[in-house]
């Protein structure tokens, strides 16, 4: 049996004035393919119900104990009409594909900028992430995160090791699929932050 758990630090902390709920805008190259692919994953059994997809599947909200600690607005880039959501006040930024061979598919460096300047909501800190599969050396998260020998300023990177979450057959598949890359044993998760 499954019982409510209270938040009394977070109520009292949101009384306070601090920080309550993160909003985040998480980047995607369509609403499609947050729909399809995203949603569908925080939905996957793995999460235990935890992810809710609202909205026509566009808004994802993390709740626990009929409580929403965080909900996150998907964002499709690829799309004009979509994309003025870039300029949505959010605590956080999150981007999803950001590195592509083909240019298609993916979220670009600008709009990850853009969406980085809409980082207006009270927070402790902000941060803007971005989430990818291994790209080229000069593509713009191997730049900004240190893939190669230089980065911005600020940024960091953390490589997601396949053993994480594969089977060792699956992470044969991965390897063989990213033969070609400079960098095929992970994807990685690279963060820009500020005060």
């Amino acid at each position: 049996m499954m019982t409510r758990v209270p938040w009394p630090r977070w109520r009292t902390a949101c009384a306070r004035g601090l920080p309550g709920t993160p909003e985040v805008l998480w980047l995607h190259d369509s609403l499609t393919s947050a729909s399809a692919k995203t949603a569908r994953s925080l939905e996957a059994p793995l999460w235990a119900r935890l992810w809710q997809a609202r909205d026509d599947r566009k808004v994802a909200a993390l709740t626990i104990g009929g409580m929403d600690l965080v909900v996150a607005d998907f964002v499709g880039v690829g799309d004009p009409t979509a994309a003025e959501r870039l300029k949505a006040e959010c605590s956080v930024v999150v981007a999803r594909r950001s590195c592509l061979a083909d240019r298609r598919g993916r979220v670009d460096e600008r709009s990850f900028e853009l969406a980085s300047t809409s980082m207006r909501l009270p927070t402790r800190r902000r941060v803007a992430v971005a989430v990818t599969n291994p790209g080229a050396p000069d593509s713009w998260p191997a730049l900004r995160f240190g893939l190669e020998v230089r980065w911005q300023a600020g940024s960091v990177r953390c490589p997601i090791p396949a053993a994480d979450r594969m089977t060792a057959e699956e992470q044969t598949a991965l390897l063989e699929a990213f033969r070609d890359s400079p960098i095929c044993d992970c994807g990685w998760l690279g963060a820009s932050g500020r005060n």
